[in-house]
């Protein structure tokens, strides 16, 4: 997958696509457009999803002297 000119690998390009969805959903919020309480809940489970994975590959990630 590709954005630019970078080959990105698929969880990359997701991020991509989750990060530009996030943009347009702040961009219509500044326009004046009102989240629905089922859209807000969605994006607190979305954030804590999101929270989670960053969670495990920071712990994935660190190294063995500091877990």
């Amino acid at each position: 997958m590709k954005l630019g000119e970078s080959t990105l690998t698929e969880a990359e390009y997701l991020l991509h696509q989750i990060i530009s969805s996030t943009e347009l959903i702040l961009d219509d919020l500044h326009d004046g457009s009102i989240i629905s309480e089922r859209n807000y809940d969605q994006l607190k489970l979305a954030d804590q999803i999101l929270f989670d994975i960053q969670e495990e590959l920071n712990n994935i990630n660190k190294p063995s002297h500091l877990k």
